[in-house]
Order: C-alpha cells, then sequence, then structure tokens
C-alpha cells in the first residue's frame, strides 16, 4: 500500500500537466489578453478592499419601540427588552480623532450607538450632528490614530465607472460588493413632501447593498469614497420604511459632505449653500433649439422673486444657466447640488447665456435654512417643518429642533441630544426659533431652567438647577 500512493501520484501528476496545457491552448492571444485585464482588475479590488476596510466601521444602535409616524432605521431587530429594538448600519471613519460619517436614519432615534472596528476594539459612540438634507451624520468615538478613508471627488464619477461597497449586511461585517455606476443625478422629490426636496442628486448603482449596509462607502478604483450608501433610499423616503435589496441602491455623493464636514465636527448643524427666489425648466430640445445650443443640457430661469440671493446675482427671465464654477450643469437638480455641495462664505460664479451671448454672474449665497445657537447650552436649533415633523414623529411643526450639541457642552450634560424638539421652556411656549431665542435672553443660571422636550414620540422633561452658592460667588469674584 505504501508503494501504491507514490505511484498513484506521479500517475496524476503526469496526466495533470498536459490537462493544463491544453486548457491554456484552448485560449486565443486576444483571449489570453482579456483575461490578464480581468486579474488586474481583480488586483484593483483586492487592493481597494484592503486600503479602505480598516476604516469600515460596523454600528450596532439601541432604539426604544419604533416611534410612530418616523422613518425606520436601517434593519430593525428584536432586543433582549421587549421596550427595545436594534438596529445595524455601517460607518467610515473620516478623522484619525475617532470621527465618523455615516447614514443619519441609521442612527435616528438611538440611544445607544455601538462601534465595532475591523480590529475587534468597540466604542460607544456620541452623536454629534447630522444633516436631513443629504442623511448623512457625524459620530464620534473615544480613540485616536484611527486608520481613515479618502474623501474623493463625487463629480468626477461617470456612468460605467466600477465602483466597491464595503458594509454589514445582515451584520456580516466588512463585506465587500462591486458594480458600476448606473446613473447620476437622481431625482425622487417630484410630487414628494419629504425632507430632500430641491437637493437629491443621488449616484445610482448595482453594487449589492443590503440591509446593514447603509452609511457605508461607495468607492471608486483609487480607493477613495465617492458616496455614503443607502440601502434603497428611493422606497425609504416614498414609504418612511427601508426595503430590502431590489437590484437598485442608492448613495449621497460625498461633495455634500466635504465642505459641512469641519463644521459638523464641532457640533454645528451644516449650512449648505442655496441659489432663493428663482424657478427653473431643464432644457428641453425646443429651448435648445431656440438658444442655438449645440446639445440639451443646462437650467432656464422661469422666475425671479425680488429680494432675493437670484436678483442680486442679476438673473433675468430666460437666462440658460450653462455651468455653475467649472462645471456644466446637466439640469435644475444637479445645479442646485452643485451649489448645496459650495462653501457658503465663498462666492459663485454661475455662466449664462442671455441674448446668445454667454456671461458670468457672481452672486454670495444664502443659506438653506435658518440657524439659531445657543452659546449658554451649546447647541443648534432650526425651525420644525412639515418634512422635519414627519421624520421625527411630531403631529405638529409647532417647536425648535435641536439639530446638533456640542461635546462638553451644558446642553449634553442635562441630557439634550439631536433630534428633541423644544416646545416650551419654563412655562414659555416655543413655536419656532425666533421664540426661543426671545427666552433665551431670560435664561439665568442661578435659577433653575425647565425645557419640555418632544423626543421619541412621546414629551420628556429636562431640568437644569440652578448653580451652588459657592460656584456663584466664586464666578463673581472672577468678574471682579
Amino acid at each position: 500500500m505504501r508503494l501504491l500512493i507514490p505511484v498513484l501520484f506521479s500517475i496524476w501528476i503526469a496526466f495533470s500537466a498536459p490537462c493544463a496545457e491544453s486548457i491554456e491552448r484552448g485560449f486565443s492571444p486576444a483571449e489570453k489578453e482579456e483575461l490578464q485585464g480581468l486579474r488586474q482588475i481583480s488586483q484593483t479590488f483586492r487592493a481597494v478592499a484592503r486600503k479602505v476596510r480598516p476604516a469600515v466601521v460596523h454600528l450596532r444602535c439601541v432604539l426604544p419601540q419604533q416611534p410612530l409616524g418616523a422613518i425606520r432605521s436601517e434593519s430593525p431587530e428584536s432586543g433582549d427588552d421587549n421596550s427595545k429594538t436594534t438596529s445595524i448600519g455601517s460607518g467610515v471613519i473620516f478623522d484619525p480623532n475617532g470621527f465618523i460619517l455615516t447614514s443619519y436614519h441609521v442612527v435616528l432615534f438611538a440611544e445607544e450607538i455601538q462601534v465595532f472596528l475591523e480590529d475587534r476594539r468597540e466604542f460607544e459612540a456620541q452623536l454629534i450632528s447630522f444633516d436631513t438634507i443629504s442623511d448623512l451624520a457625524v459620530l464620534r468615538i473615544d480613540a485616536r490614530n484611527l486608520p481613515t478613508v479618502e474623501l474623493g471627488d463625487s463629480e468626477t464619477a461617470e456612468v460605467g465607472d466600477w465602483v466597491l461597497a464595503i458594509g454589514s449586511p445582515f451584520g456580516l461585517q466588512q463585506t465587500v460588493t462591486a458594480g458600476i455606476i448606473s446613473a447620476t443625478g437622481r431625482d425622487f422629490s417630484s410630487g414628494e413632501d419629504n425632507p430632500y426636496v430641491g437637493y437629491q442628486n443621488f449616484i445610482q448603482t448595482d453594487a449589492v447593498i443590503y440591509s446593514g449596509s447603509s452609511g457605508g462607502p461607495l468607492l471608486n478604483l483609487d480607493g477613495e469614497v465617492i458616496g455614503i450608501t443607502h440601502n434603497n433610499m428611493a422606497m425609504a423616503i416614498k414609504h418612511k420604511i427601508v426595503h430590502q435589496y431590489k437590484g437598485l441602491s442608492f448613495a449621497t455623493p460625498i461633495n455634500f459632505a466635504k465642505n459641512v464636514l469641519k463644521y459638523m465636527k464641532q457640533g454645528y448643524a451644516p449650512q449648505r449653500a442655496y441659489l432663493d427666489g428663482v424657478g427653473l425648466l431643464d432644457v428641453d430640445a425646443g429651448i435648445a433649439e431656440a438658444a442655438n445650443l449645440d446639445r440639451i443640457y443646462g437650467a432656464q430661469v422661469q422666475f425671479v422673486k425680488r429680494n432675493s440671493s437670484a436678483e442680486r446675482a442679476k438673473l433675468r427671465t430666460g437666462d440658460i444657466i450653462l455651468a455653475c464654477g467649472d462645471t456644466e450643469i446637466r439640469n435644475k437638480v444637479h445645479l442646485r447640488g452643485l451649489i448645496a455641495c459650495a462653501d457658503i462664505n465663498k462666492e459663485i460664479t454661475l455662466v449664462i447665456l442671455r441674448d446668445g451671448q454667454e456671461q458670468q454672474l457672481r452672486f454670495k449665497p444664502e443659506p438653506g435654512e435658518v440657524i439659531a445657537e445657543d452659546t449658554i447650552f451649546g447647541f443648534s436649533l432650526i425651525n420644525l417643518t412639515r418634512p422635519l415633523a414627519d421624520i421625527f414623529g411630531s403631529e405638529s411643526t409647532e417647536g425648535a429642533l435641536i439639530y446638533s450639541v456640542k461635546q462638553g457642552g451644558k446642553g449634553r450634560r442635562i441630557g439634550l441630544v439631536p433630534g428633541m424638539i423644544i416646545v416650551s421652556i419654563n412655562g414659555m411656549n416655543i413655536p419656532d426659533i425666533n421664540a426661543y431665542s426671545q427666552a433665551a435672553k431670560r435664561f439665568s443660571l442661578d435659577e433653575p431652567i425647565l425645557f419640555v422636550v418632544k423626543y421619541q414620540n412621546s414629551i420628556k422633561l429636562i431640568r437644569l438647577l440652578p448653580r451652588p452658592r459657592e460656584a456663584k460667588e466664586n464666578a463673581d469674584e472672577s468678574e471682579e
């Protein structure tokens, strides 16, 4: 028997070598070249995965019972406590000091956020700020010297480009899928009353993004993040629920985040640039022919309101906006998206066609939302619009929504968190941020302050007790 085994092995070697050669001979030179190209793509996928996976995190959120009327979080599961559920999602580390970017709907209403790193370390995270317009949120964990992702330029992404997505579908961490960009500039706001109206500019991909992958990166072949993924975002908006993958997945272009991350990291609400007071129409074949355009692109101005940023930009009815900065405009959604990605503190240049001549107009954009800052408690507030009320489960649009809360501030210490709706302070009704600003002028830290807030479809009372007498005396002495 001992002699038989080496003999059989020698026979297998003798027959297998010619088989391998015959297989190799079965390919033509052109086919061999194509195979080599495929192997190179495979090597690229490997390199991107190795580069990025250490900076992709798995999120597990502890939620209360699902608030009525609110958009469901990602992949809800039953928790140990009958009154609790858990949801899962993904995120990317974009700053080595523990800052994580994810989708806001993943952490919406989370009472606890657990973060799992690729190296198996676990952390508790705090929600620092969020942006309902782009469905983005910034978290922070207590860690330093972390691996980070590289943020790319989503405006360079084109239909047909290879992309990779990394996430935790159904809790299977560090899952990598591949596909192509199927479309850009997807807009689902038409006819819908949702918080994304006017700003939707999603990237569509056929890369598989299941429940649990939302918040993870969409990557180009250079390993750069060009989008933050959603699991079937169109259905999430329409039906207020995240469905399973049906061959369509979407991502928020990373350019929507790049200019506001520096503010969100500090706990400020992101302010997006906005061209107000203008009606726009996509250029069609008839408009393009009448304007002698060589192809169909751009957005035509239908009307301009008085005392608006559009009027200050000197736009006129009939103008065709061809470019924003150096970027050619595909349509009105593309234009709004480019302006929303711009730095609100810098002028924006528009290239227009007027009376057959190209001209350049410059304007300083307006903030898309009015934001109030409370410097005493360290948080940002915005008015509660109907779409925002739907997200946060409020039947009424009265109240001031806490948009972000600074770390270490008084607000966070007493339990105020992003997503709470302030409805009264010390018995004073708060219908909007103006009323809050007036009430805040009467604050005295030497007296108790009682906040009445809506959160997770319930009413909560949050009290700040007056400063101890010793602290007050020390403060008075230091002022002298």
